[in-house]
């Protein structure tokens, strides 16, 4: 969570968030958070655990759709993602055209009569 905070949370939920995230790292959390560290500990528990041919075929995804990373001067591995299909763009549906010439028809005559 500490990577993406957003600068309009107050400081009472930034809080919060770092002692669930202390919680899950197994630090400890100040004792004003000890419901929510238990809370954040029971749900950890009582998490399903993924079957072992989803994590197999999880896995094996994840194998592929990285296969581009590099090592750069630094040494540091750095991931580079490969997009596996060609982008192109889609057309716009034959039912949705009418619709589309009626907005552009709408729009054009509404900023037509705002110059006058």
């Amino acid at each position: 969570m500490k990577r993406h905070r957003n600068s309009d949370m107050s400081a009472e939920v930034v809080s919060e968030l770092d002692a669930i995230d202390a919680t899950l790292a197994g630090a400890p959390v100040p004792a004003e958070h000890a419901r929510l560290a238990d809370l954040a500990r029971e749900l950890r528990a009582s998490r399903p655990a993924p079957g072992q041919d989803f994590v197999a075929t999880l896995d094996a995804e994840v194998g592929q759709g990285f296969a581009g990373a590099v090592a750069p001067r630094g040494g540091r591995r750095e991931r580079v993602l490969v997009w596996k299909k060609p982008l192109r763009p889609r057309g716009i549906s034959p039912l949705s055209r009418p619709a589309l010439a009626v907005a552009l028809t709408v729009l054009v005559a509404c900023t037509r009569g705002r110059g006058q």
